[in-house]
């Protein structure tokens, strides 16, 4: 009777695993088919491809005890113990994860019952898609969108976005935080004379002597607008962002672009403005960036080619 019974079983059992190979075999995303001890019942090719997995290596493992428990992923077991006796599903547990075989991967998953009448066995059905492309097309769509698309640097959005962040964190921590403005002097008269496409040369070679000047992390760069950067200095005190400013403005100077029509030199030069504060909770950024534009006006009214602070 014991062995009619196991045969039975092992019957219901192959009629199950047939059943689950019909199921997925042209399916072109990675499948998995466990039974309710999560042990591997069978995988489609694409599976077996994908993670350069043997299927030798498959048969009746657990699932995450395979590859070297490269799928023991948290989260995971717990979501696929609860499919079968709370009768539930997940989609789009999206996971990063190392895998052994295939390196650093984003995941997408999603499991579901799936039940054999004739012969009363219950199964999980494990949908496997790799976003990780994806991802970084994604990642790559959002850096594009937050960049200005001729120097390189951030674009306004992304400076007012990080101001506002910066903001938050020098209230929380009462840590001083510093912005400069920088105006390049008398660019309409280069414009003027060079043309717009030395123009565009001009403000991309300063765009890279700021960016290349940013030391400390945190430390960040914008094109405010025109021919207008400006820098976030966190935890940097007034007179560490005056003497940051001054060499900046030296270095600028030193790229010895011509400009014959500037009445602050014979190159190109910058006006910069500093402003430095400790945040409090009634105050806004807006009051930073309107002491870092008085400075700047203080700067250009005074002769240009310097820094000014409020």
């Amino acid at each position: 009777m014991v062995e009619d019974k196991d045969s039975k079983e092992e019957k219901r059992l192959q009629d199950a695993l047939e059943f689950s190979d019909a199921i997925i075999a042209t399916v072109r995303e990675p499948l998995l088919v466990l039974d309710k001890e999560l042990r591997i019942i069978t995988a489609n090719r694409s599976f077996y491809r994908t993670f350069q997995v043997n299927p030798k290596e498959t048969e009746k493992r657990l699932i995450y005890d395979l590859g070297d428990r490269q799928w023991d992923i948290p989260g995971l077991r717990e979501l696929l113990e609860n499919i079968l006796p709370m009768n539930n599903a997940f989609e789009d547990f999206e996971v990063e994860h190392d895998f052994k075989s295939i390196g650093r991967k984003t995941m997408l998953l999603n499991a579901r019952k799936i039940y054999r009448e004739t012969n009363h066995v219950e199964m999980i059905l494990l949908a496997i898609e790799d976003i990780t492309e994806r991802k970084k097309a994604e990642e790559q769509l959002k850096l594009i969108a937050s960049m200005d698309g001729l120097t390189g640097v951030a674009n306004r959005r992304h400076f007012d976005n990080t101001l506002d962040l910066e903001w938050r964190r020098a209230t929380r921590s009462a840590k001083p935080l510093s912005l400069i403005i920088i105006d390049v002097d008398y660019f309409k008269n280069y414009n003027d004379i060079y043309g717009h496409l030395a123009g565009d040369s001009c403000l991309q070679k300063i765009a890279h002597t700021i960016r290349d000047s940013l030391r400390r992390a945190g430390n960040f760069v914008a094109r405010y607008g025109g021919e207008e950067f400006t820098i976030i200095l966190p935890d940097t005190n007034a007179e560490g962002a005056y003497l940051f400013a001054e060499s900046l403005r030296e270095k600028i100077e030193n790229l010895n672009i011509e400009h014959k029509d500037s009445k602050a030199g014979k190159n190109v030069t910058v006006s910069l403005g500093v402003s430095t504060t400790v945040p409090k909770k009634d105050s806004t950024q807006d009051e930073l960036i309107s002491m870092a534009d008085k400075a700047l006006y203080k700067a250009k009214d005074g002769g240009r080619n310097r820094v000014a602070r409020d």
